[in-house]
């Protein structure tokens, strides 16, 4: 190949390489900043949380804790659900584990999930939370908290996204002990300040919000993630365009 075509040729290289490389940067920064965007959203909507009434969660929520206790697992039948299924927000299907159907009543003496049911965990990571969306039976492993509530009180999504507010995660960390993996004791859980406004129908509304903010920042993630799987997978296609001499 003459001299002047191979310096053709990495100079359009140059060229169309710097070009992805600002359109990844581009996609970086927006997806950073839907993250933010989020985080925002949910720290305004509780930023009257001082103008609710508060108590301990204790006496607001009944908890169902199986920590401490490890289930006998199968490859099939009920499903188990641990700490390493629950992320921020929502649960995650893998792992996917099982307890064999005849250990179900034996081993579940603290109490049944249900659905609707927050469910928090408690180290590794600390203070993720999701509400239980599974109908039948369910399972809960180790490093979990199930939290129920009086739903004629408290809307369990209105508590789910109290949990995950900046303000009540902060509360949370503040509590957490640990050197490497940061956890929290029930005792000091069941002390933290949950505020709830009366109005049921306001509870609703704020956990709307929430969702909504959720499912805008999902939505932007994917498109972004999908962005810049877009934008590698053109940067392989001018390098092999270029070593096939089709480099225009």
């Amino acid at each position: 190949m003459p001299l002047d075509e191979q310096k053709r040729i990495v100079a359009a290289l140059d060229e169309a390489f710097a070009a992805l490389d600002r359109a990844r940067i581009l996609t970086d920064g927006n997806l950073s900043n839907s993250q933010a965007l989020y985080e925002s959203v949910i720290e305004n909507i509780f930023s009257v949380r001082s103008t609710w009434p508060s108590e301990d969660l204790s006496k607001r929520v009944r908890f169902l804790d199986y920590r401490g206790k490890t289930p006998p697992k199968c490859d099939n039948g009920i499903p188990l659900i641990t700490a390493k299924n629950v992320r921020l927000g929502f649960i995650k299907t893998e792992p996917e584990e099982f307890v064999e159907e005849n250990a179900y009543e034996k081993w579940m003496t603290r109490g049944f999930p249900e659905v609707g049911d927050v469910l928090f965990t408690t180290e590794a990571p600390l203070a993720n939370v999701a509400q239980l969306q599974t109908p039948g039976k369910v399972v809960i492993g180790q490093r979990l908290i199930t939290m129920q509530t009086d739903r004629d009180e408290i809307d369990p999504g209105f508590l789910k996204w109290s949990l995950l507010s900046p303000q009540m995660q902060a509360d949370i960390h503040s509590q957490a002990t640990g050197a490497t993996v940061l956890g929290i004791k029930a005792k000091l859980l069941k002390k933290i300040s949950l505020h709830v406004p009366a109005s049921i129908e306001l509870q609703k509304e704020v956990a709307f919000g929430c969702e909504r903010a959720f499912a805008n920042k999902v939505e932007l993630e994917r498109l972004y993630t999908s962005k810049l799987k877009d934008i590698s997978a053109l940067r392989q296609s001018v390098l092999e365009r270029a070593f096939a001499g089709e480099l225009n």
